[in-house]
């Protein structure tokens, strides 16, 4: 699953990226100069790639793009674009052949039908769809929200999303904080997040993506950022939505 994600400030807009499996640091140096074709945009401010670190392989499923049938364990080629409600008809009626996938937040849409609901279902029957959550908290301490982890497993299924990700942070506490916390570079978070992972796993019944964080600071840290990642990659057994703006901002500040 080699996915990227590239978005300006004025539109979210997107590239696929092929990244060696091998070694993590080593991805995180290649992700942001290999791509499988140049972008169309002459702006970037944000780039992403999902890297699958996998004791297995992916499991197949199919995925309807138009009136063809895609191969979710291959990368999407092309360029894609994250959707809002703001242009989804707009975005409908001018079907641009340039986006070749759709991203959405899961948790906008669990519970929307009507007119909305059916705007997406016509966006989805065109464009392989693309799911990265902001509220799975998978670094806290409370409790997994498992009606929020079904929902999108149903969602997910019902859509034929190929990927699912959230965030490697936390983001709630006695309630939500609104903001994507990180979590501290030491081998208990580490393992306790992968146990959360499993279980998200087990209950979706497919294998999720985190992304790396954007952080200030990693006070007490144990071990380097990309050590953490791996450690929780290999415990999880999931997979991982590079940020490279986040590696790029935080090389820029050490």
């Amino acid at each position: 699953c080699l996915v990227a994600r590239t978005e300006p400030k004025a539109a979210a807009v997107k590239a696929n990226v092929v990244v060696t499996k091998q070694n993590l640091k080593a991805s995180v140096e290649k992700a942001i100069v290999v791509a499988t074709r140049p972008l169309k945009r002459a702006s970037v401010g944000k780039a992403s790639v999902v890297v699958t670190v996998a004791k297995k392989p992916l499991a197949r499923a199919n995925v309807v793009k138009g009136n063809a049938v895609a191969d979710a364990a291959r990368p999407t080629g092309g360029a894609g674009l994250g959707l809002r409600r703001s242009f989804l008809h707009e975005f409908n009626a001018r079907a641009p052949e340039e986006v070749d996938f759709i991203e959405i937040a899961p948790e906008n849409w669990l519970r929307v039908g009507g007119r909305w609901g059916a705007a997406l279902a016509a966006a989805v029957e065109r464009y392989p769809l693309f799911l990265h959550g902001l509220s799975l908290d998978i670094g806290g301490s409370r409790p997994i929200d498992m009606e929020l982890v079904y929902g999108i497993a149903e969602f997910s299924r019902r859509h034929g999303a190929i990927v699912y990700s959230d965030h490697l942070t936390y983001c709630a506490d006695d309630g939500h904080l609104y903001d994507l916390l990180p979590i501290p570079f030491t081998e208990e978070p580490a393992r306790r997040v992968a146990a959360r992972v499993r279980q998200v796993q087990d209950a979706m019944e497919m294998r999720i993506a985190l992304e790396n964080a954007s952080y200030y600071a990693a006070p007490g840290a144990e071990m380097d950022e990309a050590t953490f990642i791996r450690l929780v990659l290999e415990e999880a057994d999931c997979d991982l939505l590079l940020d490279v703006n986040n590696i790029w901002a935080h090389a820029r500040a050490a």
